[in-house]
């Protein structure tokens, strides 16, 4: 395993996992490396969320094998994937009764226990991701009491909490106004950066995707999954094939979409 890689799929099959298991896509192979930032992008009801959630360890992988830190996902307990991968779902109304603080301190639970009291070590490490994310000054505020923007900062922070290597994002700015957007995306990226993380987002901002992020994983019925570094995507025509028709075209040197003439 590449020592930057800290989750490696192959032959991966997702989908559902009842009495008779269906699956969506197989034969999906993909990297996550540490240090980069990387959009997960496709329609709706392409299945963006349920291979984010695969990855989480929070539904089984129906064939193939998913690797974390080249150990095999489904041999970590809950605790072990805590402490190793950090997940934002999409939820506007959870928690409002919380403060901000009392959020990003179960972060910390991987380490502490449902019931364990926080040390020194543990209340600095809170103390340093509510300044990294930008929401310290909100740490006695509700979440009910926060913008969209500052409740997903919030729940960034709980994330980077558990110190884990991966950050797994389903749609973090699905209810932000433009540069809020355009905020959420350079912070996850200068985190990816700096902290060493490697972070997985599914999005539908797909121009900010584009000009920011280091890779792209494009999931269509129709393709599968492909994956490669933005530029690669780009210079090839994935992200034209993908995402244009006979009335949208795209512009490759601004990476911006266009009605076509």
């Amino acid at each position: 395993m590449n020592s930057d890689a800290v989750i490696v799929g192959r032959s991966v099959a997702i989908g559902y996992s009842d009495k008779h298991p269906s699956p969506l896509y197989t034969d999906m192979n993909f990297t996550l490396y540490r240090g980069e930032f990387t959009a997960l992008l496709g329609v709706n009801g392409a299945g963006k969320s349920t291979l984010l959630r695969t990855l989480a360890g929070m539904q089984p992988c129906l064939g193939g094998e998913i690797r974390l830190h080249d150990r095999t996902l489904s041999t970590y307990g809950n605790r072990d994937i805590a402490r190793h991968i950090g997940t934002v779902l999409t939820e506007r109304n959870v928690a409002g009764g919380l403060l901000v603080e009392e959020l990003v301190a179960m972060g910390r639970y991987p380490y502490t226990g449902f019931f364990g009291r926080l040390s020194s070590d543990d209340r600095a490490v809170i103390d340093r991701v509510m300044r990294l994310v930008g929401i310290a000054h909100k740490r006695g505020t509700y979440l009910s009491q926060l913008s969209d923007g500052e409740r997903q900062k919030a729940f960034i922070a709980k994330a980077l909490a558990q110190e884990s290597d991966v950050i797994l994002l389903d749609e973090p700015t699905a209810f932000l106004d433009l540069p809020s957007r355009i905020e959420m995306f350079v912070l996850l990226g200068e985190i990816a950066a700096h902290e060493g993380k490697a972070i997985l987002l599914t999005t539908h901002d797909i121009e900010q995707a584009l000009t920011l992020c280091d890779r792209l994983w494009l999931l269509s019925a129709e393709r599968g999954l492909q994956c490669g570094t933005t530029d690669e995507l780009i210079a090839r025509g994935d992200v034209e094939t993908m995402f244009c028709n006979d009335h949208i075209t795209f512009d490759t040197t601004h990476r911006r979409f266009l009605p076509r003439k």
